[in-house]
């Protein structure tokens, strides 16, 4: 099909300026690309075939130069910057088509997007030896996903999935829809081979030219129909007419001629070309290697595309019976999942334990991994498709005690269970059924994490392979009917992936940065203890730059221990506490029935964030600077930390004093949080850091990564007899 493409040559540059052939080096030089490969592409764009909304689409997005947050802990940004790859097709109008064009190859992954470039490219070169590698086209294609991938093409792909969906192209009784003893049928996602992609490009980059291409059918099995109708649609501004079985037809008068036949059995693409006169190119492609699509969309799209996945039609049992299961399971995994440090030696305390230690005028509660019930809602009512007019669905405490106990659960569970087996038990598709509940759960009580800067919210990367932790304890949780413990890790490893970021080893997290989004603690800003959604995360757009470098994520070292170049000597600061090291940074024992006052002992108490430039990559870790020996603490610990930690609250008065009765209680200092050996008491003493509303000092001292007992608003007395609750006997005031 190369003869019904226009060619592109490199002479078309011969009269461009010199401010031209500056902007091609220097973006270029910005992404680390070949200059041959930027221009090619550019002039290559010219012949594509791409709508004018696609066209602006991908224009704004590429157009933009601005910063979206500072992290002034890091002295680090988060946006874009002008004059890179993207900025610099976007100048053109045959640059912006060829953006266009490389957005709707982001599911093909960088590497076989690249060859589909190379292929297109080469096949329209008048000259050869000015077509760029496969290598250095994919080096291309990797600098410009990050600005493409909120283009919107993957919604439309999983938008027109949802039409295309299990059993909404054909005519089906209302008998089918409730058959159940089979799993749902596959979801409609796949992308086609990379030889379909190239062909439909060229022919639609000709269709409707005078005595060139006049019609273009197309034959598909469903699964590939959502890309193809997506592509067509992008490429030439209207979808083609999509033809059902039994000739039932959708689509618009305006069609520039392009058909699509969808076939429900066929592992085969067709593609046909027509001239006025005569068939120019019959292509047909095998389609039983196709990979799954990959694209970013809305919490919308990806829960209506996972549950239809998941459960089939969404009027059939399944579905309906995975919507009564939601708030229930998002109800029990906020109340009874909670963080463990997996010591031997840890009281486990579920939270039905500690209600039994509430007495009157005292209120205990552990650090809250998630959001408040009220925010999960609005999480749960995106994931299901729920209308910004409708309510969100009501997920206080449920009227059942167990999952099994829901009725539309009841009655899937007995038409997936066979005849022969006990009622006791399990079978495989039963046990698929709720495990797919679980994996829905999780997905849902991991978005509502995010804290989104982007008034559209989080984007999800639909098409990735989710880690198997996180929701295995949400099936142990509804199944098992126990508060299920979980390592706060386990936890963002899944939330992380839903992005299609990638993270480090485990517990060295600290941010990624991709596909148009950069994600953190939020506590990493604030470096405040908060009793509820300790482990929210800020969500921004755009990349991640420290001193003008592009980075994918940051990690935590170990061994950040170096002194800081901007140290400055204790003697210096002139902060009285400081020279007083001996009787306040040591560990001392409070003098019997002597009244202990709330206070702050460490005012003018600074944190400094360390960052290590690596090869790929940023280390940080965070020291005190004041104090000689540079205590290195991880950041992320403290998440860890205060989801062990026990927030207390009492009606006493919050600055009472008392006089301890007993002599296993030291004041320490954020320094020094653990017994020396050399105490007799070691292993009964009770620790204080008094540090009232020194944030900083509370901040440091969880960032050890030990549960403590939090000082809310009640008085020293009643944290420190409680003390026994966390496994390090430790009290931060």
């Amino acid at each position: 099909m190369s003869n019904f493409m226009a060619q592109w040559s490199v002479d078309r540059t011969s009269k461009d300026t010199i401010q031209l052939a500056t902007g091609i080096l220097e973006a270029a030089t910005t992404d680390g690309v070949q200059a041959l490969a930027l221009l090619a592409c550019e002039l290559f764009g010219a012949n594509v075939a791409m709508s004018a909304e696609s066209c602006h689409k991908v224009s704004i997005l590429c157009s933009r130069g601005h910063s979206s947050a500072v992290l002034d802990f890091i002295k680090a940004r988060i946006g874009y910057r002008k004059g890179d790859s993207s900025w610099q097709l976007a100048q053109s109008d045959a640059g912006q088509r060829f953006l266009g064009l490389a957005a709707c190859l982001d599911g093909l992954g960088p590497w076989n997007g690249a060859g589909v470039l190379h292929e297109l490219i080469r096949s329209t070169a008048l000259d050869k030896r000015f077509v760029p590698s496969r290598q250095n086209l994919k080096q291309l294609v990797q600098a410009l996903e990050n600005k493409l991938a909120l283009s919107g093409f993957a919604e439309d792909v999983v938008g027109w999935a949802l039409f295309f969906g299990p059993h909404s192209c054909y005519p089906i009784d209302e008998q089918d829809i409730w058959h159940t003893s089979r799993a749902p049928p596959t979801f409609p996602t796949k992308m086609p081979p990379s030889k379909a992609v190239i062909d439909l490009t060229k022919a639609l980059s000709q269709v409707g030219r005078v005595g060139v291409v006049q019609k273009i059918d197309i034959s598909s099995s469903v699964d590939l129909a959502p890309w193809l109708v997506a592509y067509v649609k992008w490429s030439l501004g209207v979808p083609p007419v999509i033809i059902f079985s039994k000739s039932r037809t959708f689509g618009s008068e305006n069609n520039p001629g392009v058909n699509l036949r969808v076939i429900r059995d066929t592992q085969e693409i067709r593609i046909e070309v027509y001239s006025q006169t005569e068939k120019l190119s019959d292509l047909v492609e095998d389609t039983g290697s196709t990979t799954e699509f990959r694209g970013m969309v809305s919490v919308a799209s990806y829960g209506k595309a996972k549950l239809q996945q998941r459960f089939g039609h969404p009027k059939g049992p399944q579905y309906r019976a995975c919507l009564q299961a939601l708030p229930f399971g998002c109800y029990t995994t906020r109340k009874w999942l909670y963080s463990d440090d997996r010591r031997d030696d840890a009281p486990k305390l579920s939270k039905d334990d500690l209600e039994r230690w509430q007495t009157r005028g005292i209120k205990i509660a552990r650090g809250e991994i998630f959001p408040s019930l009220k925010h999960i809602a609005q999480i749960l009512h995106q994931y299901i498709g729920g209308s910004e007019a409708s309510p969100a669905p009501n997920i206080d405490k449920p009227s059942v005690s167990w999952l099994t106990d829901l009725n539309l659960v009841q009655i899937v569970q007995s038409q997936l269970r066979p005849l022969d087996r006990e009622s006791t038990s399990h079978s495989d598709l039963e046990t698929s059924f709720l495990q797919n509940i679980s994996d829905c759960v999780a997905d849902i009580m991991a978005i509502s994490l995010f804290n989104s800067a982007d008034p559209r919210g989080v984007q999800l990367r639909f098409g990735v392979d989710t880690p198997r932790r996180f929701n295995t304890w949400i099936y142990y949780l509804l199944m098992e009917r126990e508060s299920a413990p979980i390592i706060v890790d386990e936890i963002v490893d899944w939330a992380i992936t839903i992005l299609g970021h990638k993270t480090p080893e485990r517990g060295l997290w600290a941010m990624t940065s991709r596909y148009d989004q950069t994600v953190y603690p939020q506590t990493f800003l604030t470096q405040t203890i908060q009793r509820e959604g300790i482990l929210t995360l800020e969500c921004v757009p755009g990349v991640l730059f420290w001193e003008n470098q592009q980075y994918d994520y940051v990690r935590v070292s170990e061994s950040l221990i170096t002194r800081p170049k901007d140290y400055v000597n204790v003697e210096d600061l002139g902060i009285s506490f400081y020279k007083e090291e001996s009787s306040v940074n040591e560990r001392i024992k409070f003098p019997l029935k002597v009244p202990i006052t709330p206070q702050d002992l460490f005012p003018g108490f600074e944190l400094e964030w360390q960052v290590r430039q690596m090869d790929t990559h940023l280390e940080i870790g965070i020291v005190v600077p004041s104090y000689p020996s540079l205590p290195l603490r991880d950041p992320l610990r403290f998440l860890n930390a205060a989801t062990l930690s026990l927030f207390i609250d009492c009606e006493h008065g919050r600055n009472a004093s008392f006089a301890p009765q007993a002599s296993n209680l030291y004041r320490t200092s954020p320094l020094h949080l653990e017994p020396h050996e050399f105490e007799e008491d070691k292993d009964t003493s009770i620790s204080i850091v008094q540090c009232d509303g020194n944030e900083k000092a509370r901040f440091f001292s969880l960032a050890y990564g030990v549960g403590a007992i939090i000082r809310m608003d009640a008085c020293l007395k009643c944290c420190v007899q409680r003390a026994d609750l966390v496994p390090d006997r430790l009290v931060i005031c």
